[in-house]
């Protein structure tokens, strides 16, 4: 039945809309038609080994301050497909880069000379499993061939400043963009919208504060634009009814001074933590589980007297939804980090009867999130609770 349903797809007949915008930002085929053919992500930085923002140009450190996406709190892109057959939006939320702001700017100076982002192509999603495989698939973004698609701001030219007060001072102008996949180059140019809000708290769940930018854009797009376009005039007949006039997109992108990687804790080692990190970043954003795995099993040995960042490689392993998850390796790590503790972490305990759960050991789950819940305090005691009663549940219909 899912085959029917993707060569439904890949037939046309549903996806157009969708495919044909991804296309615009990945596929090297149709940009090589307007010559501008060149190596993906060129000119592009690499990530850094954390991987939770990129490598700032030298050259950019002398334009003024840096300004770091902090990615997962936002839909950084949405993409909306509005046709008679089907309804889809294609969004993001794990495009990290960081941009440039001018420290001393004048009234209608660029506030925005240089930037750079890269958004990890399997992160494009509709949260439709069948319709990701084959928008991730080899037909179209490949992703297994390229896993990233680079982005940087050419210009923010025309700048205009509308609006200025101490909370608050917002820039309108044109943004060009340069965006690198699949072994070529498109050029995008659209209006923007660019904001500087000083000492504000910049994420949820790692507040901390700072100065915070935002840029901000809706356009449309075509599907002559995109080069949607059929030779045969019967298919074109045909497909008509299937794309709509127009594909609204938007992009936000929230940025602070901060850095995502700089440990909320004066005392944690930042070596540590971006150790973690980078395993985070291969498994969740990039969602290379061989890669991941292999050097989670790295990190669990260089770190094997270190509970914190045990916990955090199991913890990583049951929180995040990437197949194949390694709940053998979760275990080990889970089980050194309880040990380590003494079993008086409530955290480290909730971590390894979570993995016990995983693996469908009901019996061992609720004996771990009882001992979790014995040592939990203050506010993190309900969800542990919680926790527990789910896995009695489970326990309970063995």
């Amino acid at each position: 039945m899912k085959s029917r349903t993707l060569d439904k797809t890949l037939s046309g007949t549903r996806l157009v809309a969708v495919v044909t915008t991804l296309i615009l930002l990945s596929s090297g085929a149709l940009w090589a038609q307007e010559g501008t053919q060149a190596a993906a992500s060129q000119g592009v930085p690499e990530r850094t080994f954390a991987g939770q923002t990129l490598e700032v140009r030298d050259e950019h450190f002398d334009l003024g301050e840096v300004f770091y996406v902090w990615p997962g709190d936002d839909a950084q892109v949405a993409i909306v497909s509005s046709a008679p057959e089907q309804q889809l939006v294609v969004t993001a939320d794990r495009m990290v880069g960081y941009a440039i702001v001018p420290f001393e700017r004048e009234e209608a100076e660029n506030p925005l000379p240089a930037a750079a982002f890269r958004l990890p192509t399997v992160q494009l999603s509709t949260g439709i499993d069948s319709i990701d495989q084959f928008l991730h698939g080899g037909m179209l973004l490949d992703a297994a061939s390229h896993p990233e698609i680079g982005i940087e701001v050419a210009s923010f030219s025309d700048v205009e400043r509308t609006s200025h007060s101490e909370s608050e001072t917002v820039f309108q102008g044109t943004l060009a963009l340069k965006v690198h996949a699949k072994g070529a180059v498109k050029d995008l140019s659209f209006p923007a919208k660019v904001s500087i809000r000083p000492f504000v708290t910049m994420a949820p769940r790692n507040p901390v504060v700072g100065d915070r930018l935002v840029i901000e854009a809706q356009f449309e797009l075509t599907p002559a634009e995109l080069g949607l376009a059929f030779s045969n005039p019967r298919m074109q007949a045909r497909m008509a009814p299937r794309i709509p006039e127009t594909l609204p997109v938007r992009l936000y992108l929230m940025l602070g001074n901060v850095s995502p990687e700089k440990p909320g804790n004066p005392v944690d080692d930042p070596a540590v933590i971006h150790s973690r990190l980078r395993f985070t970043t291969l498994l969740r954003d990039l969602r290379d589980p061989a890669q991941a795995y292999a050097y989670a099993r790295k990190l669990m040995e260089e770190s094997w007297d270190n509970a914190a960042t045990l916990n955090d490689i199991a913890d990583t392993v049951v929180s995040t939804q990437v197949e194949p998850r390694d709940l053998g390796l979760a275990h080990k790590a889970a089980s050194r980090a309880v040990a380590l503790s003494e079993e008086g972490n409530a955290g480290y305990l909730a971590t390894l009867a979570q993995v016990h759960f995983l693996r469908a050991e009901y019996a061992q789950a609720v004996e771990w999130q009882e001992k979790a819940v014995s040592k939990a305090q203050g506010r993190f005691a309900a969800p542990l609770q919680a926790g527990l009663e789910r896995y009695r549940t489970f326990a309970s219909q063995e």
